[in-house]
């Protein structure tokens, strides 16, 4: 199955903030289930720096951060995916992932 999906997310303020550091979690796993074809994003206003790491769960993040202070934000994603997956909903939820905030145990 192949997918295409593009997520736009908008902040207004009523003043100027900060809005760093910025940390954007949207760019979609490569496992042995599905293959990330490709992934862009876009982050208005500009920021003056963006770098890519890994977090502690495995998860490509994106941080960035500016000059300026803004009164609006716009992050946008976009991706192609492949999945051998047919059905998405094909997994186990434990019990402690059915509130939120998630709270890791100590095991």
């Amino acid at each position: 199955m192949h997918i295409h999906a593009r997520h736009i997310t908008r902040y207004r303020y009523s003043r100027p903030v900060w809005c760093e550091p910025l940390v954007v979690r949207l760019r979609p796993r490569t496992d042995y289930r599905q293959r990330l074809l490709n992934f862009a994003i876009d982050i208005d206003p500009t920021p003056t720096g963006i770098c890519e790491s890994i977090d502690l769960e495995e998860n490509q993040v994106a941080s960035a951060w500016f000059e300026d202070a803004t009164d609006a934000l716009t992050v946008t994603t976009a991706f192609d995916a492949e999945t051998e997956d047919l059905n998405p909903f094909q997994f186990v939820l434990w019990p402690t992932a059915t509130r939120l905030p998630l709270v890791p145990s100590a095991e």
